[in-house]
């Protein structure tokens, strides 16, 4: 299935380019006439916010009573580009990216059913390098495609335990997540592509609203014990933020 995701996605983007490679031209005579028209090659730079949801793929296996949850979580991101033409460029940067999820595992004891609930806060910085194809004057379509690497920065846990039995509190805890060298692979890579909005204020600053997906391709575990559940990540991320065009 996830093969098939990417081959789709692939696809989308691979005729999305060849469209805005053929309407490269017609695209530069349709800017405004109150807007000077940039010039190329050029360079870029930019920040920007986003919110992300991050949806955990895990093999649970016979487990039926365990489940892994998407969680959201707040982002940032510095970027510069390298533009050589008006409808291609490449684009790379830092990514603070939170990567959370939920856990919850229902146990049932002495005919009394309780559960073991979870939120993981994962947070990573990733680099992407990706291409960025687009169409259009004033405001213009793209689509980016590309990959990344990054490093899992740090994270916590915090969570409840319901009681069973007669105990009278209620197992909550709240810690920060000790990383473990023989389990925890604290390196990320995988593929991102998606799509966007720009908006040319002026010739120098532009306004950018992003669909970005971060399709993990490593485990965040070392193959460190045998039938070991892999744990991938695939995270969306909807982000707003100025880009600066130097001329």
């Amino acid at each position: 299935m996830k093969h098939r995701i990417i081959i789709f996605a692939v696809l989308l983007l691979a005729g999305g380019c060849l469209s805005a490679q053929n309407n490269g031209t017609a695209a530069a005579k349709a800017d405004g006439d109150t807007l000077a028209a940039p010039t190329f090659p050029r360079w870029s730079v930019g920040a920007g916010i986003g919110l992300n949801i991050n949806v955990p793929d895990v093999e649970t296996a016979y487990m039926t009573n365990v489940a892994y949850n998407p969680s959201f979580g707040l982002g940032a991101n510095l970027s510069v580009a390298y533009q050589p033409y008006k409808w291609l460029a490449v684009r790379s940067g830092i990514h603070f990216v939170p990567k959370n999820y939920t856990y919850l595992h229902s146990i049932t004891v002495e005919n009394q059913e309780g559960s073991v609930g979870s939120n993981t806060n994962c947070n990573y910085l990733d680099v992407p390098v990706m291409a960025d194809f687009s169409i259009g004057g004033k405001v213009r379509w793209h689509l980016f495609l590309g990959g990344y690497v990054g490093y899992w920065l740090n994270g916590n846990r915090n969570g409840a335990a319901f009681p069973l039995g007669n105990r009278n509190d209620d197992g909550s805890f709240a810690e920060n997540y000790v990383f473990n060298s023989t389990r925890d692979n604290r390196f990320d890579a995988g593929i991102i592509f998606g799509t966007g909005l720009g908006i040319a204020c002026s010739r120098v600053v532009d306004i950018n609203i992003d669909l970005l997906n971060l399709y993990g391709l490593t485990d965040v575990q070392k193959n460190y014990m045998r039938q070991l559940n892999p744990h991938y990540n695939t995270t969306f991320v909807l982000q707003a933020g100025v880009t600066i065009n130097l001329q």
